[in-house]
């Protein structure tokens, strides 16, 4: 069952990452709707976070056991990624080690952008000039 989960949300992920794609594109090409791209991309970030944990806590598990996936949990949750790729490199799966970075790499560009893009607008008050 846990796997279908899992599934289900690489599904998931895979499509938030074509709207994701279609979303940023069209914000390079049209300027006014950057904010909209923005808040499109974080809340593909937003699903992206949650599967790209599970599917490294599964790797792990399948991989070397449950007690590296507790420690993972253990260094806040997220620390299955750089666990899982340990695990990969160690095993020397290539591929793997690819779509890791890479997803982190999604998801890192994912929460610049969005920072980039909603920070408020500093402006002086009239009179402190």
């Amino acid at each position: 069952m846990f796997l279908h989960i899992i599934e289900g949300l690489q599904t998931a992920s895979l499509v938030a990452l074509c709207v994701a794609s279609v979303v940023c594109l069209a914000s390079r090409l049209i300027r006014a709707i950057r904010g909209f791209a923005a808040i499109i991309l974080y809340a593909c970030m937003i699903l992206w976070v949650p599967s790209l944990c599970l599917w490294c806590g599964t790797n792990i598990y399948l991989g070397w056991g449950m007690f590296l996936v507790i420690v993972g949990i253990l260094l806040g949750g997220v620390g299955v990624v750089p666990i899982a790729l340990l695990c990969f490199l160690f095993t020397g799966q290539w591929g793997q080690v690819l779509n890791l970075l890479f997803q982190c790499a999604v998801i890192a560009a994912g929460y610049f952008t969005f920072g980039w893009f909603m920070k408020p607008s500093v402006k002086t008050l009239p009179g402190s000039a």
